[in-house]
C-alpha cells in the first residue's frame, strides 16, 4: 500500500491511498482541509482536515483533476484530457453539496477568479494545436458566453490579479438561484 505523508509541525499522519493511485491533490487556501482525488478510475474524491483525517467523500466518478476556489466555498471536481471529455462537478464546500455541472471539452488549464464567482477553462495551444479556445462559468455551471470563444492559436488567458481582502466571499447558494434566471 502507497502512503501520502503530511507535515503538521512536529506531527505526521499518513493518509491510505487508493489502489495506489493519485490523480490530484488540492488544500484549501486557508490550510484546515485538503481533497485527494485517488484510485482507479472512476476514482474517490476525499475531503480530509488538516490532521489527515477523513471528513467526506464526495461521489465516486470518472475525474482527475480539483480545483477549489480563493475563498474555500467551492470546488470543481473534473474529467479532463482522455477522462469524460471535460465534465465538471462543482461543489459547494460549506456544506459539500453539489452545486452545478457543466462541461468543458479539451480544456487544458481550468482556474477560478479571484471573485470566487467564476470559472475559466481554456484550451491552450501549448498542448493542442486545434480547438484553441476560452469559455467562462458561474459557480454554478451555467455559461457567462454563450459559445466558447476561439482562436487558431492561443497560448495565454488568465483572470486580473486582486489584491487579497480586496474582494468579498460569495454567497454560492444565493449566486446559484439568481444566476439561473439571469
Amino acid at each position: 500500500m502507497q502512503f501520502v505523508r503530511i507535515h503538521k509541525g512536529k506531527n505526521r499522519a499518513f493518509i491510505p491511498v487508493f489502489n495506489d493511485q493519485i490523480q490530484d491533490v488540492a488544500w484549501t487556501g486557508n490550510g484546515s482541509q485538503f481533497i485527494v482525488l485517488s484510485g482507479q478510475q472512476p476514482c474517490t474524491a476525499t475531503m480530509y482536515d488538516a490532521d489527515g483525517q477523513p471528513v467526506f467523500e464526495f461521489a465516486k466518478r470518472f475525474r482527475n483533476t480539483v480545483r477549489i476556489c480563493p475563498f474555500d466555498s467551492s470546488m470543481i471536481i473534473g474529467g479532463f484530457g482522455n477522462i469524460t471529455k471535460g465534465e465538471m462537478d462543482i461543489y459547494n464546500l460549506d456544506n459539500n453539496k453539489e452545486i452545478g455541472k457543466t462541461k468543458s471539452p479539451c480544456a487544458t488549464k481550468i482556474n477560478w477568479s479571484a471573485c470566487g464567482r467564476y470559472i475559466l477553462t481554456c484550451v491552450l495551444y501549448e498542448r493542442l494545436k486545434v480547438d484553441n479556445n476560452f469559455q467562462i462559468f458561474r459557480a454554478n455551471g451555467t455559461k457567462v458566453l454563450p459559445k466558447a470563444e476561439a482562436f487558431s492559436e492561443l497560448y495565454h488567458v488568465q483572470w486580473q490579479p486582486h489584491e487579497a481582502g480586496v474582494l468579498s466571499k460569495p454567497n454560492v447558494d444565493k449566486l446559484k438561484k439568481e444566476e439561473v434566471k439571469g
